[in-house]
């Protein structure tokens, strides 16, 4: 897999340990992983996996409710996708930042933000990014006082995670859609809502 002393390799690898940690909920190992990769980049000089590893980092940050020093991360790496032209890559990293103005409760900096990554996604067909737009955006008008637009945005992100068979962000958006049905006062939805999302996480050993 690489030559001895080949660091883009070892940081190929470590990314990947610091990827399973996070896929099994351990978010500060995986924070240390995505830091040695961010190192081992930084040592060979190579920017693009710099800013990958930022942008890892920054994923964890997020996690971990640090929204300012994901941010702050996040826009660091966006010069380097922007400046070679990858624009699915600059598209995720602004999809993170808009979801740290969410998380925020930005709104105004956060919608043109998420508005402006929908029209890559769905040029491109990536569904899976599409679908947490639309949760976003659906967690945005939720808390903006508009449950039936939410409901009708969380609703078309449920049915594409469905579609994918994205277990964990169909019981996210389970959890976002129960909030919604509970904000209409439908309690019933919302208790069917919780159970499934329950379910879901208790399968793949993640807490609700």
């Amino acid at each position: 897999f690489g030559e001895p002393g080949d660091q883009r390799a070892e940081a190929y690898a470590v990314e990947g340990l610091g990827l399973c940690d996070l896929d099994q909920g351990r978010a500060e190992p995986a924070r240390a992983r995505f830091e040695e990769m961010l190192r081992l980049y930084r040592s060979a000089g190579n920017g693009m996996g710099e800013a990958h590893a930022l942008r890892r980092i920054a994923g964890v940050e997020l996690e971990l409710g640090r929204y300012g020093e994901a941010l702050r991360l996040l826009e660091q790496a966006l010069p380097t996708f922007r400046a070679i032209g990858d624009r699915l890559s600059e598209a995720v990293v602004q999809m993170r930042m808009g979801e740290c103005l969410v998380r925020q409760k930005r709104h105004d900096a956060a919608r043109p933000v998420l508005e402006g990554v929908m029209t890559t996604f769905r040029d491109v067909g990536w569904r899976t990014c599409e679908g947490h737009v639309l949760r976003l955006t659906g967690e945005m008008l939720l808390a903006d006082g508009d449950p039936d637009a939410a409901a009708a945005q969380l609703g078309e992100s449920l049915r594409i995670f469905r579609d994918l068979q994205e277990s964990l962000d169909v019981a996210e958006t389970l959890r976002c859609l129960a909030e919604t049905h509970v904000a209409k006062g439908n309690e019933e939805a919302a208790t069917a809502a919780r159970d499934e999302a329950r379910g879901i996480l208790v399968e793949l050993g993640r807490e609700l």
